[in-house]
């Protein structure tokens, strides 16, 4: 009899598998202690900080190499993982992004590699030199502060993402409908709006009452769909080429038609669900794919820049455009990311010395959206004093209503609600929340956690240049509340049943 070649096969969580969970939380608390002396050392930079309109450049070195070993901390905490690791998680997206949008340009400002012309502290209205090198100490504190609350929970031993045929036939039927939905929203929207949507306003709101509805929707349902439709193949092997079917292309194209709308934070969000998608339920990337992605994804926002606004609007157009401005892509997103940094800088200015921290009044609009459409059935006026992201542009343009605003940072955001110490509990309970999730995905079977987990890696990704409550509500509370919908509509169970005859991992 020849000897079996094939080692043998093991359905659900190992033993080495346990053992790596075991390892990682044991782990855990000594990382923990180490986030928690980068805040300290961060919290005395900030009170220690420098206060005059020249910049501290040996200051601004510190806070960043104190970034760098937070960051490789995390790298360092991602090899403790059970293998194989899945590099695309919310905490790495949250870091990635966090980093570019606070740090990136101090970085380049100290290093010169780049021409960056003036300062972004002195654009415009802002004029605010003299709480750069403070504010730069409060956003490594209040990362160093998520990353510590990311450790408080212990990690569970995760479930295998096989399921019975009848669970995956329904959630096939569950992703087609939903895909197809978000796809007639977007044709909807496109034909409320008209020639419009190749305008370059991006803002669905900018079009009225309905297309905002619609669009609003849209952005939800397209997350919860791409996740549903990835996760129901994701244990049919033989099939796994469907994934290049008609759906996948069909959400791609909406993807492009959304970037040369001029939306790039939607389109980055649909292809990292996408790709986090793929990475969680059928082969996690490698991390210098995931790296070499995330460049290319960050020069393709600095095009766009100039594509979107470009007079022929096609994806010939938009081809011509990256062809021409290539080369001037990292520097355009460098200022397009370093823009966002600025809120953070303009934040620290305001409140508490020119203002008084708004102790929740900003996030008005934020609580009324917990309740579809509430900000319209509830009244709520887009003005400086209910929305950071309007207070931003009106501290730094001088306007609430020009069609392009500043945008809002993840930070400043919460800073004006709470001030430093308020935001720093405010991120040490993100960080649990983020955990949460995560280690809720993996050891449950229910399709909501799972879909919730996706939407939040695609949240993260763009989340460094927005307040995250309002990204929280609108793409990961409406992605679990619209597949909880069509479910019920269906009569589709939510929770799978495991396929014990069909074994995932091979050890």
């Amino acid at each position: 009899m020849q000897p079996n070649r094939n080692p043998p096969l093991f359905v659900g969580p190992s033993d080495l598998i346990r053992r790596q969970v075991r390892k990682s939380n044991r782990l855990n608390p000594m990382f923990a202690v180490a986030y928690f002396c980068f805040f300290l050392v961060c919290a005395f930079l900030v009170i220690n900080a420098p206060e005059s309109n020249t910049i501290s450049r040996s200051y601004c070195a510190a806070i960043l190499v104190i970034v760098a070993l937070i960051s490789a901390t995390v790298f360092l905490r991602k090899l403790s993982e059970p293998r194989p690791i899945n590099w695309l998680t919310p905490e790495t997206a949250f870091t990635a992004s966090y980093v570019v949008v606070h740090f990136l340009y101090i970085t380049i400002w100290l290093t010169g590699v780049y021409e960056l012309g003036d300062e972004i502290w002195y654009w415009r209205q802002a004029d605010c030199p003299d709480v750069v090198c403070k504010t730069l100490a409060m956003c490594a504190a209040s990362l160093a502060a998520f990353q510590c609350g990311f450790c408080l929970i212990r990690s569970r031993v995760p479930v295998s993402n096989e399921y019975r045929p009848a669970t995956l036939a329904a959630w096939q039927l569950l992703g087609k409908v939903m895909t197809r939905s978000s796809l007639l929203l977007l044709a909807l929207f496109v034909t409320l709006i008209g020639s419009a949507f190749l305008g370059g306003n991006y803002r669905g709101s900018s079009f009225g009452f309905l297309p905002n509805v619609v669009f609003l929707i849209f952005q939800g349902l397209i997350i919860a769909s791409v996740t549903v439709m990835v996760l129901s193949r994701a244990s049919i092997r033989s099939n796994t080429r469907k994934l290049l079917a008609l759906d996948m292309v069909l959400v791609l194209l909406g993807a492009f038609a959304l970037l040369l709308h001029g939306d790039r934070s939607l389109f980055l969000v649909i292809i990292v669900t996408f790709v986090a998608a793929v990475s969680e339920f059928i082969k996690p990337i490698k991390l210098q794919t995931g790296l070499l992605a995330m460049v290319g994804l960050f020069m393709l926002f600095g095009v766009s820049q100039i594509a979107r606004t470009a007079d022929d609007r096609s994806i010939f157009g938009f081809y011509d455009a990256g062809r021409e401005h290539w080369d001037k892509s990292f520097e355009l997103s460098a200022k397009t990311f370093g823009g966002s940094g600025l809120c953070a800088f303009v934040a620290v200015d305001w409140a508490p010395e020119r203002h008084d921290y708004y102790w929740g009044q900003l996030k008005t609009n934020d609580l009324a959206g917990l309740v579809p459409f509430g900000r319209k059935l509830f009244g709520v006026i887009q003005s400086p004093d209910t929305s950071s992201s309007h207070l931003f542009t009106f501290l730094i343009q001088g306007s609430t209503g020009r069609v392009s605003g500043c945008g809002s940072s993840v930070f400043g955001d919460i800073y004006l609600e709470v001030g430093f110490w308020g935001a720093s509990i405010f991120f040490l309970i993100l960080g649990v929340f983020y955990r949460y999730v995560t280690e809720k995905a993996r050891s449950s079977r229910n399709l909501l956690w799972k879909v919730a987990f996706i939407a939040l890696i695609a949240v993260s990704s763009i989340c460094g240049r927005y307040g995250i409550t309002s990204l929280l509500i609108r793409h990961v509370g409406y992605p679990v509340i619209y597949t909880a919908f069509f479910a019920f509509i269906l009569g589709i169970k939510l929770v799978g049943r495991p396929n014990s005859e069909a074994p995932k991992v091979r050890y």
